[in-house]
């Protein structure tokens, strides 16, 4: 498990696999989601830290990241934090990990092709151009978005933090998928709807997806929902080699 936290995933998953191998960059929260397994009579859990530095490793020597053979990644609430290198480093990385068959599972990442963002609760917010993202951030209710994503003023831009926006969230999309993986390395096996999620619309849904199945190669209609909650199969190498 990639990015633990404190422990809110990593319990359930305890529950139903040999064993959970989980890290997060900050050493305490690790420490703390191992202590709520402890408590919870979770035996099968490691945890342990990793610097920032974990996704270009991930791609170079799986090992450095995660010592153990593994059948399943998980990515719960993280890509959409990751700089757009990142998330092709780790999905690279995944599939030097993971053996033919072995699964990727990712869980609650919004989704840049819908049209309404739930980290800066703003509608046709995550496609834009940096420059435009700083300048449309000024529009948006949420107080947590920090003054270097804002800019409210043309000389504004040039103190703008790309990197800050990234860790923020911004949306993932199949696109990450195809560029670092290919579009015959892996299968969509399995979904979750999330119909409460914010602004869920099914008309919408539907026509998205037909559109991506109009494309060459045709794009599983899963990446239209407005959260990417998808379980992924290794079916062959990465597009990308590992580096």
């Amino acid at each position: 498990e990639i990015g633990c936290g404190t422990g809110s995933a990593t319990a359930p998953l305890a529950m139903s696999s040999r064993h959970v191998y989980a890290f997060d960059l900050d050493g305490r929260t690790a420490e703390i989601a191992k202590k709520r397994c402890d408590l919870m009579g979770l035996k099968n859990v490691t945890t342990y830290a990793q610097d920032v530095t974990w996704t270009p490793r991930f791609v170079s020597d799986t090992k450095s990241v995660c010592k153990w053979p593994v059948d399943i990644v998980m990515s719960y609430a993280l890509m959409e934090h990751l700089l757009p290198i990142e998330r092709i480093q780790l999905l690279v990385g995944a599939w030097e990990a993971l053996p033919v068959g072995g699964y990727f599972v990712v869980v609650e990442a919004p989704n840049r092709l819908s049209p309404f963002d739930w980290h800066s609760l703003m509608e046709r917010f995550t496609e834009l151009p940096d420059e435009l993202y700083f300048m449309w951030a000024a529009f948006s209710d949420r107080p947590t978005i920090d003054g270097d994503m804002v800019a409210q003023r043309l000389e504004d831009l040039p103190r703008m933090n790309r990197e800050r926006s990234y860790r923020f969230g911004r949306g993932v999309s199949f696109h990450e998928f195809h560029i670092a993986l290919g579009p015959d390395a892996y299968e969509v096996v399995s979904s979750m709807d999330r119909k409460t999620i914010a602004k869920f619309d099914q008309t919408f849904l539907d026509a998205l997806g037909a559109e991506l199945a109009k494309l060459a190669p045709p794009v599983h209609s899963r990446f239209a929902y407005p959260s990417l909650d998808l379980v992924v199969r290794k079916t062959g190498k990465a597009r990308l080699a590992p580096v």
